[in-house]
């Protein structure tokens, strides 16, 4: 309540996103992609209060992705279920899903990260210059992007699966060129999602 909101309404106030006199410099510091969102929320309905729904949504969305990782593991549909009700019904993301916060909509993008880069994982998956491929790691590369200009701390955890598909990549003998290849396509495009920023 004290930077995400009042950031919404001085950028339609003022009439642009640039920056503008403020004590409390997290209005202008923290990351705005969520931020961007509310405020097209906001303009388009000229009040505040559906500024929760991008965060409602987002827990929406996470369950059914759950409900989807938990059926790329294999489990039962029984489990897959099960999953999504353990979600729903987390205290802290169930009340964070009404709020006007960031969390469960970064959460989102991390979920959706951790679905492409599953993929990666299956052994049949292997690395190459093929439009499959380099599709796999730009959408991967956006979600880091987009992870990073809605919560940082998102990307910590996209780290830990990056280090993780790079240590597999090379128990599968991947070649060290193709690796390469992706590194810089994923840099590319991590750079062109944030840079706008």
């Amino acid at each position: 309540m004290t930077y995400h909101i009042p950031r919404i309404v001085h950028w339609a106030q003022n009439g642009t996103v640039a920056h503008y006199q403020t004590d409390d410099a997290r209005q202008l510091a923290s990351p705005q992609l969520p931020a961007f969102i509310n405020l097209s929320n906001y303009l388009y309905t000229g009040t505040d209060r559906t500024l929760n729904l991008l965060q409602s949504l987002a827990y929406l969305l996470s369950g059914y992705l759950v409900y989807g990782l938990s059926r790329k593991l294999g489990n039962s549909r029984i489990v897959n279920i099960l999953s999504s009700v353990i979600y729903f019904t987390s205290p802290i993301i169930f009340l964070e899903a009404f709020t006007t916060q960031v969390d469960v909509f970064s959460g989102l993008i991390l979920l959706c990260f951790v679905t492409v880069i599953f993929d990666y994982y299956s052994e049949n998956f292997m690395l190459g210059t093929g439009r499959e491929a380099i599709s796999k790691t730009v959408l991967l590369a956006v979600f880091v992007g987009f992870g990073y200009i809605s919560k940082p701390s998102v990307c910590i955890c996209m780290l830990v699966f990056i280090i993780a598909l790079g240590i597999s990549c090379l128990v599968k003998k991947e070649s060290l060129k193709l690796m390469v290849i992706h590194i810089l396509v994923a840099l590319v495009t991590i750079i062109a999602v944030i840079v706008p920023e």
